[in-house]
């Protein structure tokens, strides 16, 4: 274990929680609330305490969600769409580069929200970074 991770993991346990978890839908580039304005409590289940309160979705937000996701790869006029090969190329990479960089926060993250063991969920975050 790194130290940086063993560090994330003190917090987390002494905390119950790490600071400056987005507590928003993230939907068209920026964090948004829900709708409805209602919030959800997040359950760590190795402590069954709540960890983290985010907005709850509801239908709205779901479809506000997969409009912007479709406008985006809209095959005649989506951003995606008119992106060259080698910028799509830059987005993703950067995307796992971001991953990978935050790595051991996000293992951290997962840990609390799935009760994995942190390897197990460091293994998890590596691997979407290389879906990238």
């Amino acid at each position: 274990m790194t130290p940086t991770l063993r560090a994330l993991a003190d917090e987390a346990l002494a905390r119950g929680t790490l600071p400056g978890l987005p507590m928003q839908h993230f939907i068209d580039g920026r964090f948004e609330p829900s709708t409805s304005g209602e919030r959800l409590a997040v359950q760590d289940p190795g402590t069954g305490r709540d960890f983290a309160e985010v907005a709850a979705g509801n239908a709205e937000d779901v479809d506000r969600a997969v409009r912007s996701a479709r406008a985006a790869i809209d095959m005649r006029t989506g951003a995606w769409r008119r992106a060259l090969p080698a910028e799509r190329g830059r987005v993703l990479q950067r995307a796992a580069e971001r991953i990978r960089a935050g790595a051991e926060r996000l293992a951290v993250v997962e840990s609390l929200d799935s009760g994995k063991r942190l390897s197990e969920a460091l293994g998890d975050v590596l691997g979407a970074a290389r879906c990238f």
